[in-house]
């Protein structure tokens, strides 16, 4: 129009956000898992679907992005199993996981020999009903302290320290935020081991989309050095 100032774009323009609030969602046939292991200098990811449908996971290794991901499609009540060889890194290993409907899995730490501080997490899910559970194994050689921090949801945050060999379990009903979840796990001896788990538990019955949609984006992209 005659007269009209078009304003210029910004040099920096803000990332796109998805609008804020929730919508009914319904029911979906998934149930997955992928549980971590470390042997000799490998990283082993094994994936189990115990759903109903078949998913496909994405596997980002962080640290060889030029590799382009694996993709493991698993079927219904089926499992699969990668590895990837760490000594070319020096040990290390940075693996993130993508399936549908917002799981995700992020793996990060270091193999050395003997190692010191070491934790297995495995996430399980409540009969029937939305609940997280989480079972975190000392395997390391020495005792340790780990953090549970809930990264989206606003559920206080939960350390303990644990002796080798010895596991600690804890529970989260997730009822009250649609079945979502977003745990971190995190060794304060080791800076660099993270294990963090996402999504949303399925009950069979309808739900919610995700309530911590549109707001800051809760984003670790830097590999841990």
């Amino acid at each position: 129009l005659p007269g009209t100032v078009t304003p210029p774009a910004p040099a920096q323009p803000g990332a796109a956000r998805q609008e804020a609030g929730t919508r009914p969602s319904r029911a979906l046939p998934y149930a997955l898992h992928v549980h971590a292991s470390a042997a000799g200098q490998r990283i082993a990811l094994d994936f189990e679907n115990a759903g109903t449908a078949g998913a496909v996971l994405h596997v980002y290794d962080r640290l060889r992005l030029e590799r382009g991901p694996r993709r493991y499609t698993v079927e219904a009540g089926k499992q699969l199993a990668g590895s990837w060889d760490t000594a070319e890194d020096d040990g290390r290993y940075d693996l993130w996981v993508l399936g549908p409907n917002g799981f995700h899995r992020h793996c990060a730490g270091r193999i050395a020999p003997n190692a010191q501080y070491a934790l297995e997490v495995r996430a399980a899910y409540g009969s029937g009903d939305a609940e997280l559970r989480l079972s975190v194994r000392n395997t390391g050689a020495r005792a340790c302290t780990f953090t549970i921090e809930d990264q989206a949801y606003g559920r206080p945050a939960a350390t303990q320290a644990i002796e080798a060999g010895l596991e600690a379990a804890y529970a989260w009903p997730l009822e009250d935020n649609g079945g979502w979840y977003d745990f971190t796990v995190r060794i304060a001896e080791d800076p660099v081991f993270v294990r963090r788990l996402a999504g949303r538990v399925e009950t069979g019955r309808p739900s919610t989309s995700d309530p911590a949609m549109g707001r800051e984006a809760i984003l670790e992209w830097n590999a841990q050095a």
